[in-house]
Protein backbone atom coordinates (compact mmCIF):
# COMPACT_ATOMS: atom_id res chain seq x y z
CA UNK A 1 0.00 0.00 0.00
CA UNK A 2 2.81 2.27 0.77
CA UNK A 3 4.26 1.85 -2.89
CA UNK A 4 1.23 3.50 -4.35
CA UNK A 5 1.64 7.04 -3.41
CA UNK A 6 5.31 6.49 -4.00
CA UNK A 7 4.39 5.40 -7.81
CA UNK A 8 1.74 8.25 -8.43
CA UNK A 9 4.60 10.35 -7.59
CA UNK A 10 6.65 9.62 -9.86
CA UNK A 11 4.26 9.36 -12.53
CA UNK A 12 2.25 11.48 -12.00
CA UNK A 13 2.77 13.33 -15.08
CA UNK A 14 2.40 10.53 -17.16
CA UNK A 15 -0.79 9.60 -15.49
CA UNK A 16 -2.24 13.35 -16.36
CA UNK A 17 -0.57 13.56 -19.60
CA UNK A 18 -2.40 10.28 -20.36
CA UNK A 19 -6.38 11.47 -18.92
CA UNK A 20 -5.87 14.67 -20.68
CA UNK A 21 -4.73 13.68 -24.14
CA UNK A 22 -7.34 10.40 -24.00
CA UNK A 23 -9.89 10.50 -21.17
CA UNK A 24 -11.09 13.94 -21.19
CA UNK A 25 -11.94 13.85 -25.09
CA UNK A 26 -14.06 10.77 -24.72
CA UNK A 27 -15.78 12.41 -21.66
CA UNK A 28 -15.96 15.13 -23.86
CA UNK A 29 -17.56 13.02 -26.78
CA UNK A 30 -19.58 11.05 -24.73
CA UNK A 31 -20.83 14.09 -23.08
CA UNK A 32 -21.92 15.40 -26.46
CA UNK A 33 -23.41 12.90 -27.71
CA UNK A 34 -25.06 12.18 -24.49
CA UNK A 35 -26.85 15.82 -25.25
CA UNK A 36 -27.88 14.75 -28.33
CA UNK A 37 -29.78 11.97 -27.66
CA UNK A 38 -31.59 14.02 -25.08
CA UNK A 39 -35.05 14.24 -27.38
CA UNK A 40 -37.55 13.33 -24.63
CA UNK A 41 -36.58 17.12 -22.85
CA UNK A 42 -38.17 20.19 -23.85
CA UNK A 43 -36.27 22.52 -25.97
CA UNK A 44 -36.07 25.36 -23.09
CA UNK A 45 -34.30 22.08 -21.23
CA UNK A 46 -32.20 21.70 -24.16
CA UNK A 47 -31.00 25.07 -24.25
CA UNK A 48 -30.41 25.52 -20.33
CA UNK A 49 -28.08 21.96 -20.75
CA UNK A 50 -25.98 23.16 -23.54
CA UNK A 51 -25.56 26.40 -22.10
CA UNK A 52 -24.12 24.18 -19.31
CA UNK A 53 -22.16 22.04 -21.07
CA UNK A 54 -20.66 23.93 -23.98
CA UNK A 55 -17.92 26.36 -21.37
CA UNK A 56 -17.47 22.81 -20.06
CA UNK A 57 -16.27 21.05 -23.54
CA UNK A 58 -14.66 24.40 -24.34
CA UNK A 59 -12.49 24.03 -21.31
CA UNK A 60 -11.45 20.84 -21.77
CA UNK A 61 -10.14 21.69 -25.42
CA UNK A 62 -8.06 24.47 -23.67
CA UNK A 63 -6.73 22.01 -21.43
CA UNK A 64 -6.09 19.36 -23.93
CA UNK A 65 -4.04 22.11 -26.13
CA UNK A 66 -2.17 23.76 -22.85
CA UNK A 67 -0.86 19.86 -22.13
CA UNK A 68 0.16 18.46 -24.91
CA UNK A 69 2.01 22.05 -26.51
CA UNK A 70 4.50 21.90 -24.18
CA UNK A 71 7.14 19.17 -25.26
CA UNK A 72 7.56 15.84 -23.92
CA UNK A 73 10.01 16.01 -20.89
CA UNK A 74 8.15 19.28 -19.62
CA UNK A 75 6.36 19.67 -16.71
CA UNK A 76 2.45 19.37 -17.03
CA UNK A 77 0.05 20.90 -15.24
CA UNK A 78 -0.86 19.20 -12.11
CA UNK A 79 -3.76 21.34 -11.17
CA UNK A 80 -5.74 20.18 -13.90
CA UNK A 81 -8.09 18.20 -12.49
CA UNK A 82 -8.86 20.66 -9.44
CA UNK A 83 -8.75 23.46 -11.76
CA UNK A 84 -11.63 21.61 -13.87
CA UNK A 85 -13.58 21.19 -10.63
CA UNK A 86 -13.74 24.54 -9.41
CA UNK A 87 -14.77 25.61 -13.11
CA UNK A 88 -17.21 23.26 -13.09
CA UNK A 89 -18.44 25.04 -9.55
CA UNK A 90 -17.82 28.47 -10.39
Amino acid sequence: MEECPALIRKYGQVIQRYYVQYLSVYDAVALNKFMQSLTHISEEDSIILSSICKPFLTHVGRLRTQTTSSTFGAPTRLDAATELHFFLWE
